[in-house]
Order: C-alpha cells, then sequence, then structure tokens
C-alpha cells in the first residue's frame, strides 16, 4: 500500500466524481502546455480524463522522466497508479494513460 503522504506530495488529491470518492491524478508538463488530469475511482474501478479544451493524452510522468537526464533504463506500465510504486522505490518510470471505459 503507498502511504496517502507520498500521494500527496506527488499532487494527487481526495475528490468526488460523479458522487463516489476519487483521486485526482494531475499530469505535469512544460508550463505552457495544456495537461488533462485523471481520476481514479476504486468503487467505481475505472478512470476518467479530463483536460482544458485542446488538450491531448501524452504520456505520465515526462517531466520527472526528463529531469534524470538519460537513465540506462525506463519502464513503461499501463496506467498512473503504477507509476507510484515505482517512484517510491526511485525507478525510472513513463505511463500510458489509463484507457477511459465507455
Amino acid at each position: 500500500m503507498i502511504d496517502e503522504t507520498f500521494m500527496a506530495e506527488h499532487g494527487w488529491r481526495d475528490m468526488s466524481y460523479l458522487g463516489a470518492p476519487a483521486v485526482r491524478i494531475p499530469y505535469l508538463s512544460a508550463p505552457a502546455a495544456r495537461s488533462p488530469c485523471a481520476s481514479a475511482s476504486p468503487s467505481r474501478s475505472t478512470i476518467a480524463s479530463a483536460g482544458a479544451r485542446g488538450s491531448h493524452p501524452t504520456l505520465y510522468g515526462l517531466p520527472e522522466l526528463a529531469a534524470l537526464g538519460s537513465p540506462p533504463f525506463v519502464v513503461i506500465v499501463e496506467g498512473e497508479t503504477d507509476t507510484l510504486t515505482l517512484q517510491l522505490h526511485d525507478i525510472p518510470f513513463s505511463a500510458c494513460p489509463a484507457p477511459t471505459p465507455g
């Protein structure tokens, strides 16, 4: 289990989505870029993506990856939630956005 403090340090926040508890997962990018965010709802087993008009899906964790320069390897996972474990263990990562049901 990932510690809630660790999640908060990385910008993840509790929220409500369609009346159910959810977690807001921010997408950080270059300051001028438009970035979406994702909302994970454990009770509904779904992830919904939302963003500013004109935003486009992008790999999750690009700023963290860029800050590493040229790591000898990168683990690419499906879904933003998988990245927290990798971050916790200082493993270079990126993630494909989780699919939106529907």
